[in-house]
């Protein structure tokens, strides 16, 4: 996971990254001369939803400490999402989601007795996300 703008920020020990879940507004438009018996609808207006991350907190890493920087400052930044599917099993050359988003959300340093510190961020995508595949090569 990576800010890219600008110079690239990676977010260091990221466990898990939530799907894209792209969802759309509907707009009833059933008219007396539909038959059936059934409302009719139109798709409306379109968004990219939310993406949750969560990972383990790492004193000094750059990339987290700019998602908090970035929620304080209530801003909008390009994110690029690459995953371990490219042709090598690992993210190089893995396909990828590219968007802008603002962080919705923030939680750093939950401390259970027996564990790891870990961090949690919902990034609101803004506008449309760019997906890209990874190549088959």
């Amino acid at each position: 996971m990576a800010y890219t703008d600008g110079a690239a920020e990676v977010i260091g020990r990221v466990k898990t990254v939530g799907a894209v879940k792209m969802s759309s507004d509907e707009q009833e438009c059933t008219t007396h001369d539909d038959t059936g018996g059934f409302k009719t609808y139109i798709q409306a207006l379109l968004e990219a939803g939310t993406i949750d991350i969560e990972g383990n907190m790492a004193a000094g890493d750059a990339g987290q400490g700019a998602v908090l920087t970035q929620f304080n400052a209530r801003t909008t930044r390009a994110f690029k999402v690459t995953y371990p599917d490219g042709p090598t099993g690992t993210v190089t050359g893995g396909s990828t989601w590219e968007f802008d988003a603002s962080i919705k959300a923030f939680e750093y340093g939950e401390a259970p007795v027996l564990g790891i510190l870990s961090f949690k961020t919902t990034l609101r995508i803004d506008g449309l996300p760019s997906f890209t595949e990874a190549s088959a090569s």
